[in-house]
């Protein structure tokens, strides 16, 4: 079976967390295959040396808006647990 080429189209770079001078944390919005539906799309990203572009990993995660409106409602329960709080069940 061939393998379906992907074609991604960032809208908008949001963040870059730079983990490493070769490692780094995108976040991005995207569309992919030309559709409309946009996602956030938070992945590695890999460099062999300063000289070198940036390249993306397989590592990451692209969330719809339904994805993102889920995980948004979970904010102050993530923030409770960051802080060390207990979370509610």
């Amino acid at each position: 079976m061939a393998k379906m080429e992907l074609k991604v189209t960032e809208v908008a770079e949001l963040a870059n967390l730079k983990d490493s001078s070769k490692g780094r944390t995108t976040v991005k919005m995207v569309r992919y295959n030309d559709r409309p539906e946009l996602y956030l799309d938070i992945r590695k990203q890999w460099r062999r040396d300063e000289s070198d572009d940036w390249k993306p990993t397989a590592k990451g995660i692209s969330l719809s808006k339904d994805a993102w409106d889920a995980l948004k409602a979970q904010v102050g329960e993530i923030d409770k647990l960051f802080a060390g709080e207990t979370a509610a069940k």
